[in-house]
């Protein structure tokens, strides 16, 4: 009985682990498409005065 409580806890605790990294990795595609639509705001904007 304890132990299936134990492996309970464990899955839980795996799958939030497991969203979390999936939540960090979103995170970071965010920022990462941001930053990549500043450079190509600035890139534009250097060749308009270019």
């Amino acid at each position: 009985m304890k132990n299936e409580g134990r492996k309970q806890i464990n899955t839980l605790g795996s799958i939030y682990h497991k969203t979390r990294i999936l939540m960090n990795i979103h995170k970071h595609t965010e920022e990462f498409k941001l930053q990549a639509e500043r450079k190509d705001q600035v890139f534009n904007i250097k060749t308009r005065v270019l």
